[in-house]
């Protein structure tokens, strides 16, 4: 056999038997890409309620009715401005927080390895973001292209509203984690 075949045949076995094999089963049984599985067995009504909003934002749905100008042209007091995008971004962050909440309630039970570590909710919560950060995503990016075509702001403003949404989103779970550390109480003490 040629050395270069060789070489390549040697080559190819490594990386589709230890690279490819290895990184695809440690992707697949990784605790979030297992919590999406769980969700997409156990909890359609939920994830329904984020292919709702994100048939929305996407301009998929309720677009005779104006429902994605709620989202892509925030108004408050008749302005779309920081404040307006950071009054959406505390709901959704409202709306992320209640998705990890109940995402906990239902299947927690299920992993009883997050009993042995500390502070197992946020340890929870940060592997099951893989849907409400793909939204978040997905958001931000019709939130631009909508803002640039439609609206005609410069990108400065567009980056000044996306911090407010952004802000928003970040003071709320900020906030509810602040709430969970100071109410989390040993079960033995």
């Amino acid at each position: 056999m040629d050395p270069a075949r060789l070489f390549e045949s040697t080559i190819r076995f490594i990386w589709n038997k230890f690279i490819m094999q290895g990184l695809v089963s440690r992707i697949f049984y990784s605790f979030p890409v297992q919590l999406l599985i769980l969700n997409l067995r156990k909890n359609l009504v939920i994830l329904s309620m984020w292919g709702i909003l994100w048939l929305i934002i996407t301009e998929r749905a309720g677009t005779t009715i104006g429902l994605p100008y709620l989202f892509l042209e925030p108004e408050y007091m008749d302005q779309v401005n920081f404040w307006s995008t950071f009054i959406v971004g505390l709901t959704l962050g409202g709306f992320t927080m209640s998705f990890h909440i109940t995402c906990y309630i239902l299947d927690g039970q299920r992993f009883s390895f997050l009993g042995g570590l500390g502070k197992p909710f946020r340890k929870f919560c940060i592997n099951n973001s893989l849907v409400p950060l793909a939204f978040l995503a997905t958001y931000l990016i019709s939130f631009f292209q909508f803002q640039y075509s439609n609206a005609l702001e410069l990108q400065a403003a567009i980056f000044i509203k996306i911090g407010g949404l952004l802000s928003g989103v970040i003071l709320i779970i900020f906030f509810f984690g602040i709430y969970f550390l100071l109410t989390n109480e040993d079960v033995f003490r």
